[in-house]
């Protein structure tokens, strides 16, 4: 695909529990897609295996991952997202 039919090329898109399941497959959609895509895991090993194989099946290299833990005494932390957006 070229990057003219790569609409999210350019953007920046960090998705969490992405080291399996639906996080992965949004990773993965996302990397297809062209975006720079952000993998965001607890565990080290998964968080390569996952950056791995969607830069191989994509071949978009821009594709990286942030080790984090989003828990806070054992509860999933509550955040808000806050985006800024021009159109």
């Amino acid at each position: 695909m070229s990057d003219t039919l790569k609409p999210m090329t350019g953007k920046i898109c960090m998705v969490t529990g992405a080291t399996s399941g639906i996080g992965a497959a949004t990773a993965l959609a996302l990397a297809q897609q062209g975006a720079t895509t952000i993998v965001v895991g607890r565990n080290l090993k998964r968080c390569r295996q996952i950056v791995n194989r969607i830069k191989a099946k994509t071949g978009n290299s821009f594709v990286e991952y942030l080790l984090a833990d989003l828990e806070f005494w054992g509860r999933p932390l509550e955040y808000w997202l806050i985006t800024d957006c021009g159109i």
